[in-house]
């Protein structure tokens, strides 16, 4: 889970493939026309000479690159988690395509028309000639632009998770949509009025011009704005990782908007028993004036805490990376409604038995009175915790990094729903032998009673994992990244569901030999019981490894950054297919290798 290199000699043309948790690198000689694969946790590169016409190829947790010669017409394909691209050369048409967790680009020549297409966690871009009509489509979790030139009347199309635009030509009346775990942004032309759409990860912009009355929206990981003219009444609307903000006339009676990725802090005295409210890293606030009854709503990318004096029994909650809050009066009953990236808690007392709850990474809650039947509501983007005593038997459920929880009365039967984009956690008792399902980065849950049988959907973006009791043989099985589980009572036949963008690992107990299969980055698994004969299907985009005992020789089989196994019963005969966008490597013995 580490390294696996396979390598040629440096001085002559090499053909290298680094498999790990962190690099897998297929290259050839730098002198000559290399051919570079990387496929990793980190990075898959395939890259020629960078003399020649170059064709990279980086697939990794980080950056997948094919690369063509920058001197000639360069095709660059980067997939990772990072970045993966496709790019011609820059000096002629160049068509660009960046896919991974960071960046994926698809670009032409600049000089050109261009088509740049992005599509990463970090951006995505599709984009045309700037001195012709661009159009420009950006996807990533980090950056999707659709624009057209700049010059013409441009439509940008951002979409990643940074930044998604569409955009007209700034001279003439414009529409920019930024749609990005980063930016989106809809914006018209500056000097006509100008209507501004930012949804990002970190900006969604929807403004009007800045001469006239301007409205305002950004909606992103960092910064939604919504604004009107500076010089009329303003009403800005920020939410970001950055900030977002809906703000009246500071000399008037203001209702604040504020959405970043930086920090609102509303705070008591600390020698007093103190409330204190924290949104940042793109804090969204809406507050009335302090000395009445206040409704709050805080909308960030990054932490809001609300918590009583430390001396006192404490509950708190947190609700940040993007949080959301709607609370009426405190003396009277509250209906709270979360809506955070980052953290959602709500916390008894820590001397008492405590039932904790985390929502996260973009958190929504509403929630009734405390005294009377509960129906909760999550949407985060983090991690949703629920959990008792720690002292007795805790059942653990976290469900994060955009978590949607639907609740009845805790006392009755429950129906649990749960989609977060982090991490879906049910786990026993440490004391006993504990089940753990974690469903992470994108976690939908659906769940009966407890006390009944039990149909779980998990759908999440990072990890879900299923593991028996440490002390005995130990199964066990990881969907993360987008991991989606549908599955029936656990003491009948189950029939699982995963599907994720991390990896899915399935290994049986260490002592005996192992058989791992590892899909990530988008692995969708729909399994048989277990007791049964099996059909898995596994589709990721990172990393799908299936490795025998290592004491003999292994077999290995990497599928990453999209990989898809279908795989009959493990008894019987068994028929596999792995379809990845990045790399596959399938290796005999070590002893006949390098590493």
């Amino acid at each position: 889970m580490t390294s696996l290199t396979e390598r040629s000699d440096l001085k002559t043309s090499i053909k290298l493939k680094y498999s790990t948790v962190t690099s897998l690198t297929e290259r050839s000689d730098l002198k000559t026309s290399i051919k570079l694969k990387y496929s990793t946790v980190i990075s898959l590169t395939e890259r020629s000479d960078l003399k020649t016409s170059t064709k990279l190829k980086y697939s990794t947790v980080i950056s997948l690159t094919e690369r063509s010669d920058l001197k000639t017409s360069t095709k660059l394909k980067y997939s990772t988690m990072t970045s993966l691209t496709e790019r011609s050369d820059l000096k002629t048409s160049t068509k660009l395509k960046y896919s991974t967790m960071t960046s994926l680009t698809e670009r032409s020549d600049l000089k050109t028309s261009t088509k740049l297409k992005y599509s990463t966690m970090t951006s995505l871009t599709e984009r045309s000639d700037l001195k012709t009509s661009t159009k420009l489509k950006y996807s990533t979790m980090t950056s999707l632009t659709e624009r057209s030139d700049l010059k013409t009347s441009t439509k940008l199309k951002y979409s990643t998770v940074t930044s998604l635009t569409e955009r007209n030509n700034l001279k003439t009346s414009i529409k920019l949509k930024y749609s990005t775990v980063i930016s989106l942004t809809e914006r018209s032309d500056l000097k006509t009025s100008t209507k501004l759409k930012y949804s990002t990860m970190t900006s969604l912009t929807a403004r009007s011009d800045l001469k006239t009355s301007i409205k305002l929206k950004y909606s992103t990981v960092i910064s939604l704005t919504e604004r009107s003219d500076l010089k009329t009444s303003t009403k800005l609307k920020y939410s970001t990782m950055t900030s977002l903000t809906a703000r009246s006339d500071l000399k008037t009676s203001i209702k604040l908007k504020y959405s970043t990725m930086t920090s609102l802090t509303e705070r008591s005295d600390l020698k007093t028993s103190i409330k204190l409210k924290y949104s940042t890293v793109t804090s969204l606030t809406e507050r009335s004036d302090l000395k009445t009854s206040i409704k709050l709503k805080y909308s960030t990318v990054t932490s809001l805490t609300e918590r009583s004096d430390l001396k006192t029994s404490t509950k708190l909650k947190y609700s940040t990376m993007t949080s959301l809050t709607e609370r009426s009066d405190l003396k009277t009953s509250t209906k709270l409604k979360y809506s955070t990236m980052t953290s959602l808690t709500e916390r008894s007392d820590l001397k008492t038995s405590t039932k904790l709850k985390y929502s996260t990474m973009t958190s929504l809650t509403e929630r009734s009175d405390l005294k009377t039947s509960t129906k909760l509501k999550y949407s985060t983007m983090t991690s949703l915790t629920e959990r008792s005593d720690l002292k007795t038997s805790t059942k653990l459920k976290y469900s994060t990094m955009t978590s949607l929880t639907e609740r009845s009365d805790l006392k009755t039967s429950i129906k649990l729903k749960y989609s977060t984009v982090t991490s879906l956690t049910e786990r026993s008792d440490l004391k006993t032998s504990t089940k753990l399902k974690y469903s992470t980065m994108t976690s939908l849950t659906e769940r009966s009673d407890l006390k009944t049988s039990t149909k779980l959907k998990y759908s999440t973006m990072t990890s879900l994992t299923e593991r028996s009791d440490l002390k005995t043989s130990t199964k066990l099985k990881y969907s993360t990244m987008t991991s989606l589980t549908e599955r029936s009572d656990l003491k009948t036949s189950t029939k699982l569901k995963y599907s994720t963008m991390t990896s899915l690992t399935e290994r049986s107990d260490l002592k005996t030999s192992i058989k791992l299969k590892y899909s990530t980055v988008t692995s969708l698994t729909e399994r048989s019981d277990l007791k049964t004969s099996t059909k898995l299907k596994y589709s990721t985009m990172t990393s799908l490894t299936e490795r025998s005992d290592l004491k003999t020789s292994t077999k290995l089989k990497y599928s990453t950054v999209i990989s898809l196994t279908e795989r009959s019963d493990l008894k019987t005969s068994t028929k596999l297919k792995y379809s990845t966008v990045i790399s596959l490597t399938e290796r005999s013995d070590l002893k006949r290798t390098t590493m």
